[in-house]
């Protein structure tokens, strides 16, 4: 997460970590989380899986909160292309604020 931030903020992210997540082969056991993310920015995320996923006080305005998550979805999906693992954005062509539509929201 930092490192796309990093990516995204300046343009670089340089900092040496401990392990490189990028070199370690997808089948390795410490590929997990990096699968579980590419599976995850792989999938629509929606005003559903953002209140089912954490618990949100009723009063809150969801758009903002739901704009945050898609941004750092994008930051997310530009560190997997950058390392050569583009990712097909399930919202591609479709609004991030889609979520407007819903009735009740």
């Amino acid at each position: 997460m930092r490192h796309s931030g990093l990516l995204a903020a300046l343009a670089a992210g340089d900092t040496p970590y401990a392990k490189d997540a990028w070199v370690v082969p997808d089948s390795a056991d410490a590929a997990v989380d990096r699968r579980a993310l590419h599976r995850w920015l792989s999938r629509p995320f929606g005003l559903r899986d953002l209140i089912t996923d954490m618990p949100v006080p009723d009063h809150l305005d969801l758009g903002p909160l739901l704009d945050v998550v898609e941004r750092g979805r994008h930051e997310l999906e530009a560190m997997f292309a950058r390392h050569g693992e583009r990712i097909t954005s399930p919202h591609e062509g479709r609004s991030a604020l889609a979520w407007q539509h819903l009735p009740g929201v």
